[in-house]
């Protein structure tokens, strides 16, 4: 039972036009970008930029993928898989995001593991392409060193953290030079400075 006066479609409504608001303006996105795009939206969470995208943009070829399923409805458009091994055909998306999900590969160690799954960043990036259509764009946000030194070195109590810390700075430049060294004649990876510490990552997958 709802508590009184809690209105659940209104509080979806809600939830979905923040979603859409704040995925807009992180990665510069606009309706026209995703009316017409057959889009997956990986790390989803609990997907509501994707049911925005279907219920107000009238995009049925909007996706949302996560490995844990967070939602009770099931939807058809729910992807519940793991980002390194989608298990898609090959060349399915024109656009393909990932807001605040790659910051999970970049731990003290390599690879890490989380939900007890081995996490190696190039498996993502490989998937992600081998999915993404020519012509297509990934894009998703990555720290830089320096910023992970300022946001968790204050913290630390210990020798101990204090190398950890180090070491996921260290690893996050390592990810850095591979996103680098990704141009090539069939793809193009553009760092985009953040207002905060950090990148947009975009990667544009070339015609042939």
């Amino acid at each position: 039972m709802n508590p009184e006066g809690f209105n659940v479609k209104q509080q979806i409504e809600k939830e979905m036009n923040s979603a859409f608001k704040n995925y807009s303006e992180f990665f510069g996105l606009d309706a026209d970008d995703l009316e017409s795009k057959k889009t997956l939206d990986v790390g989803a969470g609990s997907a509501f930029f994707t049911q925005y995208v279907r219920d107000k943009l009238h995009n049925t070829e909007a996706y949302a993928l996560d490995m844990l399923k967070r939602r009770k409805d099931n939807p058809e458009w729910f992807i519940c898989q793991d980002a390194q091994d989608t298990h898609l055909p090959d060349e399915s998306f024109d656009l393909i995001t990932a807001k605040s999900m790659f910051p999970m590969f970049i731990q003290p160690e390599y690879p890490t593991k989380s939900y007890g799954i081995e996490m190696d960043y190039k498996n993502f990036i490989e998937e992600m392409l081998r999915i993404l259509k020519p012509g297509g764009t990934l894009m998703f946000d990555i720290s830089t060193p320096e910023g992970i030194i300022k946001l968790n070195l204050k913290y630390s109590e210990s020798e101990e953290e204090t190398q950890k810390i180090k070491n996921k700075a260290e690893n996050c430049k390592i990810i850095i030079d591979y996103l680098n060294s990704l141009n090539s004649e069939n793809i193009f990876c553009e760092l985009i400075p953040k207002k905060s510490d950090g990148y947009i990552v975009k990667i544009i997958k070339l015609l042939a």
